[in-house]
């Protein structure tokens, strides 16, 4: 028992420095589609505990080496989706599909059976999402690149519970920076990306503990929001 907890803190501690280098990893690909990052470090701070605290979670959730490897890649992808979407509002093909098709592959070793349900949880979520996308304007469509990466690890249920925590999350966020003294304009950029990321991260934690009533009805009126605002 003892040595498990020493495997368990060494691997915590392993997860936040891994954490602590992904903006490394975010400089090369924004500088191979030739974006400006200088301005930004090669390190953080914040993605290093957000890092080592979703792994502790993880790490007491899961017990299989291979599920704690698809949860870990999953954390790892949204902590540098949403600090580049943070950083620069793109949202990157490379790790939205890339990510995809490797936790498709994962998945596929851990529990085949499931996964047609889930690849059709994830079509549906990006098709619906593209569409308000489109039509709106106010969602992007790498946000509904995201969601169809997220939904492969939660259910229907969850992403409606991620979509109804990520805009709270967001409108959290625009309150706080607008006491800050930012403005915002309707045809400004908001990265929702990080917002998004947060959103289903918990979802996936809890594992949808709420009621399939509350999501809905909750999901319904901000989508509702997005559209109208």
């Amino acid at each position: 028992m003892i040595i498990l907890e020493y495997l368990s803190i060494i691997s915590i501690v392993l997860v936040s420095i891994s954490s602590f280098y992904l903006p490394l990893l975010g400089k090369k690909l924004l500088a191979y589609r030739n974006i400006s990052h200088e301005f930004l470090h090669s390190y953080s701070f914040l993605l290093a505990i957000l890092g080592g605290v979703g792994g502790g979670l993880l790490f007491f959730q899961l017990h299989t080496i291979l599920e704690i490897g698809i949860a870990l890649l999953f954390l790892f992808l949204l902590l540098l989706i949403g600090w580049i979407d943070w950083h620069t509002s793109y949202i990157f093909d490379q790790l939205t599909i890339g990510g995809y098709v490797i936790l498709v592959i994962l998945l596929a070793m851990h529990d085949l059976p499931s996964l047609p349900y889930q690849i059709g949880i994830s079509i549906v979520t990006y098709l619906i999402l593209f569409s308000i996308a489109k039509g709106t304007n106010r969602l992007g469509q790498g946000d509904a690149k995201l969601m169809a990466l997220c939904s492969l690890m939660i259910s229907w249920e969850g992403v409606l519970f991620a979509l109804w925590l990520a805009s709270i999350s967001g409108l959290l966020c625009v309150v706080f920076l607008f006491i800050r003294g930012k403005t915002f304009s309707l045809n400004q950029e908001f990265p929702f990306g990080p917002h998004l990321a947060f959103g289903a991260f918990f979802s996936y934690l809890v594992s949808l503990r709420c009621s399939i009533f509350f999501s809905c009805k909750s999901v319904l009126s901000t989508l509702l929001a997005h559209i109208l605002y």
